[in-house]
């Protein structure tokens, strides 16, 4: 779950539609540092960890997942504010064409 620990949990959150994009709005227990999620690189090989940087993943309270390159992300003392942005031309070509990594 997006910004939990064991010291840090959600006390509340909200779905909205925000200019005909849906927003969530996620309270927690304590403040938040700036989240920071990496882009893939355009070429050559990814270094995601145990996952690939192009199947990463933010799951939602709601359950709801969207790509980690397609979040964006604002923080305000213990509010996480979260939407869901254009994904680059980029990750649409490397969506559409396979072989292009």
């Amino acid at each position: 779950m997006i910004g939990t620990t064991d010291d840090r949990h959600i006390v509340d959150w909200q779905k909205r539609d925000v200019d005909g994009e849906t927003a969530y709005e996620i309270e927690y227990s304590e403040p938040l540092s700036e989240p920071v999620i990496r882009n893939p690189p355009r070429f050559g090989p990814t270094s995601g960890g145990t996952v690939p940087n192009g199947e990463q993943v933010v799951r939602l309270p709601d359950g709801e997942r969207i790509p980690a390159a397609e979040v964006a992300l604002e923080v305000d003392g213990t509010t996480l504010r979260v939407r869901r942005r254009e994904p680059s031309v980029w990750t649409r070509v490397r969506r559409r064409i396979p072989f292009v990594r």
